[in-house]
């Protein structure tokens, strides 16, 4: 949904290739999201900008191999530790 809502405020527009190689918004548009940014962090004191950073992806391609590493690694994560159901 964060990737969704990113292109929107991108203008529904993709950046171009030579900006953006993962297929996806602006960096302006990830940072006004939350992205870290180290800056903002330290000296305006925007912590928040730790945990919004893990739900942005920088555009289509990120997302699909995070898709992939979940597909191919989640099964022996989930044999190491095991399942826990809530």
């Amino acid at each position: 949904i964060c990737l969704i809502v990113s292109i929107a405020l991108n203008g529904w527009k993709v950046q171009p290739l030579n900006e953006n190689p993962m297929i996806g918004p602006s960096a302006e548009v990830l940072v006004r999201m939350g992205a870290k940014y180290t800056p903002n962090i330290v000296y305006d004191g925007e912590w928040y900008r730790i945990f919004t950073a893990m739900f942005l992806h920088a555009g289509v391609i990120h997302w699909m191999m995070n898709m992939l590493a979940i597909y191919f690694l989640g099964p022996a994560i989930e044999q190491s530790h095991g399942f826990f159901a809530t």
